[in-house]
């Protein structure tokens, strides 16, 4: 899981399973999972703030520390993406929200189900296709490092369309190497498409 820690890390656990590959005659398989383009939270007041069931929300693509009325998202077009009735989802689902209405500025969101709320959450929208590429320069980076030290297969996140393992492939055949790919069905639009 390449959404955590660092490539020295992740070289030592490769290292080792390789090693053991090896000493032990273990038919074992290395899964690069690279992280995707991850949409989050920005930062919380004190560290943390509880969402309350019925409450307002408002979310904003411009930056601001999170209270518990309102908070930031790392994705610039919520705006124009994210339609009325949409649902919200926050730290792995933990928190949902519905977007109720929208001012100049900020989605309007009902808490449907509350709890606490931390910095740097991840933020999904289940049920809109959003303007990212399945790849961003991290994963590229990760892909490189992946390729260089022989994993035996790739899983990418968030994917939307075809269009987005495609991408990959390319990136993969421009690199040199044919690791399989295996597509992350996580989105709504991955079973649409």
């Amino acid at each position: 899981n390449f959404s955590h820690g660092t490539h020295k890390h992740y070289q030592e656990i490769i290292q080792t399973i390789q090693t053991l590959r090896q000493e032990q005659n273990f038919n074992v398989a290395i899964l690069q999972d690279v992280q995707g383009p991850k949409i989050r939270i920005g930062e919380v007041e004190n560290g943390s703030v509880e969402l309350i069931a019925g409450q307002e929300f408002l979310l904003y693509a411009e930056p601001c520390v999170a209270t518990q009325n309102k908070a930031s998202v790392s994705y610039p077009y919520i705006l124009e993406d994210i339609p009325s009735g949409s649902r919200v989802l926050l730290d792995d689902g933990k928190l949902e929200m519905k977007v109720k209405d929208r001012t100049q500025e900020a989605l309007v969101c009902e808490v449907i189900y509350g709890g606490m709320l931390s910095p740097k959450k991840g933020v999904t929208f289940p049920d809109v296709s959003l303007h990212i590429n399945s790849l961003t320069e991290k994963d590229k980076e990760d892909i490189l490092f992946g390729i260089a030290h022989k994993v035996d297969f790739l899983a990418i996140s968030f994917v939307q369309r075809a269009n987005d393992v495609m991408e990959t492939k390319d990136f993969l055949m421009e690199n040199g190497s044919h690791i399989p790919v295996i597509a992350k069905i996580e989105r709504r639009e991955a079973l649409n498409n």
